[in-house]
């Protein structure tokens, strides 16, 4: 499911860590057990867009909750002119699995 916003672009040369918390998608009493991060192209061209994706994703507890309802995942040189669709997958303690996306356009270094 589309989370309804994009992230922040990113230009070639910047790495960060990008994360979205599934605390409205998953049963109030669930934590997440386990996450992967697939990175597609939606527009322009890129031949390899999972290699954008760095190390393992990770799960984290949201500041202010005692749940691990987010995941993170380093995604690093996107390139100019590209939009990308994040996607997470997700498992959660009582065995349901859900997912959500979002996008994130790649633009120029000025």
């Amino acid at each position: 499911m589309y989370v309804g916003r994009d992230l922040d672009p990113a230009e070639v040369d910047e790495s960060m860590v990008y994360g979205l918390d599934f605390v409205n998608d998953i049963p109030s009493t669930a934590s997440l057990t386990a996450a992967t991060w697939t990175l597609t192209l939606i527009s322009g061209t890129d031949g390899n867009p999972s290699i954008h994706l760095i190390g393992p994703a990770s799960i984290v507890i949201p500041v202010g909750s005692i749940r691990r309802t987010a995941t993170q995942q380093r995604i690093a040189g996107l390139l100019a002119n590209c939009v990308y669709n994040a996607r997470a997958l997700v498992t959660t303690d009582g065995g349901d699995t859900v997912a959500l996306n979002t996008h994130i356009a790649g633009e120029t270094t000025p």
